[in-house]
């Protein structure tokens, strides 16, 4: 009588690793997802970029609503956003923001610490598996928070935010009486990050002499304010803000505690 011979252990694995074939497939995705995991965990280095962007509804040349002063509260230097795996992928470094024309919203502007990944073939970037240039929409969601924005600015390096005092004389035609009043010697702008405006002195002349033209007497006055700006000096432009060119005899946007600066003009800049 023969006895049975015994298959080899090797020989049966094989056999059920073809009978079962999907196990396989499904165990060796596992298997490269948990090398590509630990690679780039554990492995390979983090690619950081530093942006500007101002905070909108969607691309730049889109018109859309100004964020409300209340969104102010939200943004906080030091906040992160994180990945599934609890890493930082973005950073607020610096919170700036300006007042809109004669209205409660604002031209918000946040400066980014990044993670990013970089395409060797192409050298593009890439921020949360999208393209990251200037001009680009990008969406974020902080722990208080969830907003789009456009980039305005990237940098290999973080930014050194420079800026340097000017004194800038500001004119305002048939301006109201109360006008005047309201302009405090001392009164300054705070931006979220500095003090970027005070003003230094104000002078007013009335617009008709009222002995020469006594029936006709015009309350209406004309306003000159001698204010100190803190701004960037872009090649030979002067800006205020991160938009806004100061020239002489363009019209100067901008606020402070008591008073909104409307319809006055550059006059000069020193």
């Amino acid at each position: 009588m023969f006895k049975k011979q015994k298959t080899p252990l090797v020989k049966k694995l094989w056999q059920f690793a073809i009978k079962n074939w999907f196990l396989g497939v499904f165990f060796a995705c596992i298997a490269f997802v948990g090398v590509v995991s630990v690679y780039r965990l554990f492995v390979k280095k983090p690619h950081f970029v530093y942006a500007k962007v101002k905070i909108s509804q969607g691309l730049w040349w889109a018109s859309s609503q100004k964020p409300p002063v209340w969104f102010l509260n939200v943004l906080k230097k030091g906040d992160e956003e994180r990945d599934f795996a609890g890493e930082a992928t973005s950073r607020i470094l610096n919170v700036r923001y300006y007042p809109y024309y004669a209205s409660s919203q604002y031209d918000i502007y946040l400066d980014l610490k990044l993670k990013v990944s970089s395409e060797l073939k192409s050298g593009n970037v890439n921020f949360a598996r999208s393209p990251l240039a200037v001009g680009t929409a990008v969406d974020f969601t902080f722990p208080q928070t969830e907003f789009s924005a456009t980039v305005i600015e990237i940098s290999a390096t973080p930014f050194t935010n420079k800026r340097v005092w000017k004194t800038v004389t500001l004119v305002k035609n048939n301006a109201q009486p109360w006008e005047a009043a309201a302009l405090k010697v001392g009164d300054t702008y705070f931006d979220g990050t500095e003090k970027v405006l005070e003003i230094l002195n104000v002078q007013t002349q009335n617009t008709l002499n009222p002995e020469v033209y006594p029936a006709y007497i015009d309350p209406l006055q004309i306003v000159t304010v001698t204010a100190k700006i803190k701004g960037q000096l872009r090649g030979a432009d002067f800006l205020f803000g991160e938009e806004q060119i100061v020239r002489a005899g363009q019209p100067f946007i901008a606020a402070t505690q008591s008073y909104y600066f409307a319809d006055f003009k550059v006059a000069a800049i020193q």
